[in-house]
């Protein structure tokens, strides 16, 4: 067994930082403040003979000064609310048609958290110094100060416009799409590490274990949810430390309620009430689901935006080609996985952990399922989405993607029944008759 090491809990702060939308705002406007302290300090240690004879530092009045500072805070605020402002409205209507995954990407989006940053910190850090200004008898203008708020103005508005052509680009279909299927990348990979034939042989698997299921004692969830990821280093010590087994009941992704079962574990008596203690805490369970470890829900995304565009009041369905396309490249990076054994042994082989395993059959069924229900009066993307079952079927290595998606080929053969033009529904059968061939040759 590999050795355990923090990686899923540096991965999980990650995408937890990720999903806020304050964390890079807050560290911009931070360090505008910051810079506004220095600058003013700066301004009070330098002599004034040589801020004189830089030629880009303002050296006027107090009142030409505050104008300046005035202007650059004010401006700023007021764009940051009318753009933003613009901008929700524009996705709150694109999320209509794709779903609030628009808003999901638009908040971790780090161009999106970094114009805001840019824009707030520019209003903050002309207040900052707009305060030290001083008038007679004892006038005081922070020339640097000044000089700083124009160039950040500057950078502003070069933000500004890089915001808003990232957003036009950002909310675009083709964008959206793209950018879930990322995700599913990102989530294969980290459900999936390992790739299927890379040569040499791989370690005999330890025989199935064999023991009493029913002596084992349940652990119950504290509070409702959705689990959004397992700490399975945690799990691992955890049961290394309690000399337990513990077996996981629940995929990520699935809702729970208190008391729902969430783990059993077979363990001494002695070591009962540190797992019922400490077990709950390896299961991360929140109000939204993520990416993180939830496979189902990565493609369910694509899925819904398919369904979406399909939809008579949205009739899209060139993005929903586009989205089938991504779904079979997702498929085929799948299919290049291997699916690991659901025991987990320790450094002396034996078994300690019992994980869930992905049914890919039942997965498919979930993703494709309505996908085909609201195609059946639309025979060309019904060719369109066989194809690429089609084509992803003959690219994966894995028997049992291959033999679920062969399945899929014959239920969206079944939809010809439907069809109003005979040529289309012999058409279809025979695409599909000569693809599941084509598959079954291939075992």
């Amino acid at each position: 067994m590999p050795k355990l090491t923090r990686s899923h809990t540096v991965r999980h702060l990650i995408a937890w930082f990720r999903s806020n939308y304050w964390l890079v705002p807050s560290v911009t406007i931070l360090a505008c403040v910051g810079l506004a302290y220095l600058m003013t300090e700066l301004d009070t240690v330098l002599p004034e003979k040589f801020i004189i004879k830089l030629g880009w530092v303002y050296t006027r009045d107090p009142a030409g000064a505050r104008s300046i500072l005035a202007v650059v805070s004010e401006s700023m605020i007021t764009v940051a609310g009318v753009v933003f402002s613009i901008t929700v409205v524009a996705l709150t209507l694109a999320s209509s048609q794709f779903g609030t995954r628009v808003l999901k990407s638009f908040a971790r989006d780090s161009g999106n958290q970094f114009a805001l940053g840019t824009l707030l910190g520019t209003f903050l850090y002309g207040v900052l110094v707009l305060r030290r200004v001083q008038s007679p008898p004892h006038p005081f203008v922070p020339s640097l100060s000044v000089a700083v708020s124009i160039f950040l103005a500057i950078a502003s508005v070069v933000v500004l416009v890089f915001f808003i052509h990232h957003v036009i680009v950002e909310i675009q279909a083709e964008s959206i799409v793209a950018e879930v299927a990322r995700d599913l990348y990102d989530t294969i990979d980290e459900v999936f590490p390992e790739d299927i034939g890379h040569g040499g042989h791989a370690p005999q698997p330890p025989p199935t274990p064999n023991f009493d299921r029913s002596q084992m004692r349940a652990v119950r969830s504290r509070k409702e949810g959705v689990i959004r990821s397992i700490d399975s280093g945690d799990l691992m010590r955890l049961a290394l430390q309690c000399d337990a087994i513990v077996e996981i009941v629940p995929l990520p992704g699935s809702f729970v309620t208190a008391q729902s079962v969430l783990a059993r574990y077979l363990a001494p008596p002695e070591a009962h009430a540190k797992l019922d203690r400490k077990l709950p805490d390896c299961f991360d369970i929140g109000v939204h689901r993520t990416y993180e470890q939830d496979l189902r829900f990565a493609f369910d995304q694509l899925a819904l935006i398919t369904t979406r565009s399909l939809s008579p009041a949205i009739n899209a369905v060139g993005t929903a080609e586009d989205a089938v396309r991504w779904l079979k490249a997702g498929l085929i990076r799948l299919g290049q996985r291997q699916i690991p054994s659901p025991y987990r042994y320790d450094d002396r082989n034996q078994l300690r952990i019992i994980t869930r395993t992905w049914d890919l059959s039942a997965l498919l069924g979930e993703v494709f399922d309505p996908i085909r229900q609201s195609s059946q009066s639309l025979p060309a993307f019904v060719f369109h989405t066989i194809e690429a079952l089609g084509d992803a079927a003959r690219c994966v290595k894995n028997p049992a993607l291959r033999d679920a998606l062969a399945e899929q080929i014959r239920r969206f053969a079944d939809t010809a029944n439907g069809f109003s033009q005979r040529c289309d529904r012999d058409n279809l059968r025979t695409a599909a008759a000569q693809l599941l061939q084509s598959i079954s040759e291939r075992k």
